[in-house]
């Protein structure tokens, strides 16, 4: 009962950026706020509870790009049965189900980023920051969400998070200099985030092997085999 709570008032929050408040930064400091604080009252879990305020931050950042109308409702009501799914995850103990809301929290991310610096016409260098700090947080806290580490393993992996942050940063900047679709730099950006994360979740879970190495390679191949195949690069 107290998860649908949570995820009416996550809804109703959306509702009022959208009808009242569409000009007002107000509603994304407090959907983060209130994400954070309610999944840390279901949880008490500080990991989970960073996932879950960026979850917020994100969802009302989506409404700078579609501010009103019906694909902003739409928008609302996914946002907050997305919501609902990760906190039934966590409730159950499913960490798994938390790491699958993060996997949408960096697709989202990347594309509303792409979307910025594309038709708002943001900085390359701001772009580039917010991809940097948020592919770390997410990262760091997703891993620690799987693996149980100890202080100075989650330090090195700290620390491997901003380099990971940084590295898709730099993919970012050189992806947007060449002639691909939104979706096609969304696809391959994610795609080299979840090769990473996986490969880091074996190591620091001691899962890692030569066969699941050659694997990821493999598939990072093919994808960006399979990106660069469809993108028209010659004018017509």
């Amino acid at each position: 009962m107290l998860i649908v709570f949570f995820s009416f008032l996550f809804w109703l929050v959306a509702e009022l950026r959208i009808t009242a408040l569409s000009e007002s930064v107000f509603p994304l400091v407090i959907l983060t706020l209130f994400a954070f604080s309610a999944m840390w009252y279901l949880s008490g879990r500080f990991n989970v509870s960073v996932l879950a305020g960026v979850y917020g931050g994100i969802s009302a950042a989506l409404f700078s790009l579609v501010p009103s109308g019906l694909p902003a409702h739409i928008i609302a009501v996914c946002a907050a049965a997305g919501w609902y799914a990760f906190m039934h995850a966590v409730a159950e103990r499913r960490p798994r189900g938390a790491v699958l809301v993060s996997f949408v929290e960096v697709f989202v991310l990347y594309f509303a980023v792409l979307a910025w610096h594309a038709f708002s016409h943001i900085s390359l260098f701001l772009a580039l920051t917010m991809i940097a700090l948020g592919t770390a947080l997410i990262f760091f806290n997703s891993v620690t969400v799987m693996c149980e580490l100890g202080m100075w393993l989650r330090v090195r992996l700290f620390m491997f998070s901003l380099g990971v942050g940084v590295m898709i940063a730099e993919l970012f900047a050189v992806l947007s200099k060449l002639p691909f679709h939104i979706a096609n730099i969304d696809f391959l950006l994610f795609f080299v985030y979840y090769i990473v994360w996986d490969v880091t979740v074996r190591y620091f879970s001691i899962r890692f092997t030569k066969r699941a190495l050659a694997v990821n390679v493999l598939l990072l191949f093919l994808g960006f085999g399979t990106v660069l195949a469809s993108v028209r690069w010659l004018p017509v």
